[in-house]
């Protein structure tokens, strides 16, 4: 009896471990736009430091391996201010200016979208100051890009 139920939670153990596995499989999805070289990140759930840094660690594998990737479009409708109480608005906001300015100096264009308002309040309160490329919602992001892009398709034929 007592060997059935060592089995039963090594069994159950294993099944545990796949779960989680999956689970941190999907916490970070990356999806490829419809705009060339861009990249959407929707976020949601709850943050906090090993999520930061699976976030980190799967978006420049990522982009490791996607050199073409130039746009990072980080959505964050899916997070509130409950999600967030897992860390310290400073140490989030740090983390947030951390990997903003590890992506620009790489030469990737990130931008924001989806902040809930009570999220930004406490990031400007507590000294985030970062000046970052921000929209509303993941569309209206998206409809600037493809404006961009018009543009310059526009003003590279207007040259030959």
């Amino acid at each position: 009896m007592a060997q059935n139920l060592e089995d039963q939670i090594t069994l159950l153990r294993h099944e545990i471990a796949q779960y989680k596995s999956i689970i941190k499989e999907m916490s970070v999805p990356l999806i490829e736009s419809s705009l060339n070289n861009t990249l959407l990140m929707p976020l949601s759930g709850h943050l906090f430091q090993e999520r930061i840094t699976q976030i980190e660690a799967k978006l420049f594998n990522y982009l490791q391996e996607h050199r073409h990737v130039k746009t990072v479009i980080m959505d964050f409708t899916g997070i509130s201010h409950k999600n967030t109480i897992m860390m310290s608005t400073d140490e989030l906001s740090d983390a947030l200016r951390n990997l903003h300015t590890t992506l620009t100096v790489v030469g990737i264009r990130v931008v924001y979208t989806g902040f809930q308002p009570e999220v930004i309040f406490n990031f400007v309160k507590s000294g985030f100051n970062e000046q970052l490329e921000t929209y509303p919602t993941y569309r209206l992001a998206l409809e600037h890009l493809y404006k961009e892009l018009h543009f310059f398709t526009e003003n590279l034929k207007n040259e030959d």
